[in-house]
């Protein structure tokens, strides 16, 4: 790894692409917060140039040769928590971490200058080790959880994935050009510290102007240095008193395939289920339609301009087609309309025929082809811009899609042409329609409609 490697190294903090790099941060400025499951407490602040404590009371803090290489191998380590602040690496001027190793479980937290308007924030869940050296696997399968946008959204959860090893991607960028420098150290008993002063890496064509290191119970508790105008501390404390606990608010993975997507927005196989759509252009002119499916009994209400239809009605047959059935759709229904009278009571007409009975939306729904949207994991919505006309007078400016449990539950469109839409899906299998007591009835001559038109 060359000087540039190094380089790249602190850049990838900035932008948590190397989540574990530079593990702990300066304690004299970094908040540890509560390891809970939630966002962790302090602030990651940190300028100037860091520098190795003093070692006013004299503990001798020497170790054999041995232990170095142990010590900065971290082996055996399963419990630790790490801080670090770099400086000069990136433009934007500090970088500062917190780690924490909890068994099979990490915790990570990172800003960089200005470069995140928020701290960053994960947690990983290690499933098995990946390749590399058995006791020190260079990648993990791991869970890991991302902080979602908005607080209230709680963590994202992307599992089985595969990710550098909390020592290979944490310790190891930084350590590994002083595995073999012990014989180079020289220890300082006034500050309990090892130093190296223009320690050369060869092989690297690096030549690090200050390096200190300083042990306690044969384990590696701070590590500092300079490398040209790069310069950085990193403290390791808590070894076997660490604790990390998993999020729990966890935002449902609401994908769907595309056969689930085609299947949902048909409502296909749907018997129950209430839709609320709303139409509006500019702003202006709203047109509220509120539709519920409960078996064989429909209810609807259109409200537009202080107006309201409504209507409910009963099915006594499906009578289909020939065209392809999608739920209610592509077949007709044959049974009792009802509708309000003016003096509050009902009329009840039969028999009557619906040639279709469509669900709001979902008709533009199914002309929006599954591979032109892409998954936010963020907003667990399908997500897509300016999609095509297909020759049709206006062109989609932007569309949002939801699913739960593969059922379809929203939909936002915003045309080209001011009009904006947004239909909501709910209550599947909890819908109920109580059909009215009617006041009047009506008997009409059994014709379909389409007998009519024939004749």
């Amino acid at each position: 790894m060359k000087k540039r490697a190094l380089l790249a190294v602190f850049a990838a903090l900035s932008v948590g692409i190397c989540a574990f790099a530079a593990a702990g941060c300066n304690p004299m400025t970094a908040g540890q917060g509560d390891g809970d499951g939630t966002e962790q407490s302090g602030e990651i602040t940190g300028e100037g140039t860091p520098e190795t404590p003093d070692n006013p009371l004299g503990f001798d803090a020497t170790v054999t040769a041995e232990t170095w290489d142990a010590a900065l191998h971290f082996e055996g380590v399963t419990n630790v928590s790490m801080r670090g602040t770099v400086v000069g690496a990136v433009s934007q001027g500090v970088i500062n971490a917190i780690s924490r190793l909890d068994g099979d479980k990490v915790y990570i937290r990172q800003s960089a200058g200005d470069m995140l308007d928020e701290n960053y924030y994960r947690y990983y869940e290690k499933l098995s080790d990946g390749t590399g050296n058995p006791s020190a696997p260079s990648q993990w399968r791991a869970d890991v959880y991302t902080r979602a946008e908005g607080t209230e959204q709680g963590w994202i959860l992307e599992r089985d994935r595969t990710i550098g090893s909390w020592y290979d991607s944490t310790i190891a960028p930084l350590l590994y050009v002083f595995y073999e420098a012990y014989d180079a150290a020289v220890y300082d008993a006034s500050r309990g510290c090892y130093t190296l002063s223009g320690y050369a890496v060869e092989e690297e064509g690096i030549v690090f102007e200050r390096a200190e290191f300083t042990f306690a119970d044969d384990k590696l508790t701070s590590f500092s240095f300079q490398l040209g105008a790069i310069e950085g501390v990193m403290t390791f404390y808590d070894y076997g008193a660490t604790s990390v606990t998993l999020p729990t608010e966890i935002v449902p993975d609401r994908t769907v395939t595309k056969e689930e997507w085609i299947k949902a927005i048909s409502l296909e196989g749907v018997d129950n289920v209430t839709s609320v759509f709303t139409q509006s252009q500019n702003g202006q002119d709203a047109v509220t339609i509120t539709a519920k499916i409960d078996g064989k009994r429909l209810y609807s209400s259109t409200k537009a301009d202080g107006y309201e239809d409504i209507f409910y009605f009963e099915v006594s047959e499906w009578i289909s087609t020939g065209e392809v059935e999608r739920g209610y759709e592509g077949v007709s229904l044959k049974g009792t309309m009802y509708t309000p009278l003016e003096n509050g009571g009902w009329r009840a007409q039969s028999p009557y025929y619906i040639e279709s009975y469509t669900m709001p939306n979902t008709v533009l729904l199914r002309v929006l082809p599954y591979d032109l949207f892409t998954y936010n994991a963020k907003t667990g919505l399908y997500e897509a811009e300016n999609l095509p006309s297909d020759g049709q007078a206006f062109g989609i400016k932007r569309v949002q899609i939801g699913f739960e449990d593969g059922k379809l539950v929203s939909c936002e469109v915003e045309l080209d042409n001011g009009i904006y839409v947004d239909a909501v899906y709910f209550d599947y299998g909890t819908t109920a329609v109580t059909l009215p007591k009617a006041t009047e009835t009506v008997t009409v001559p059994d014709m379909p409609p389409w007998e009519t038109k024939r004749s």
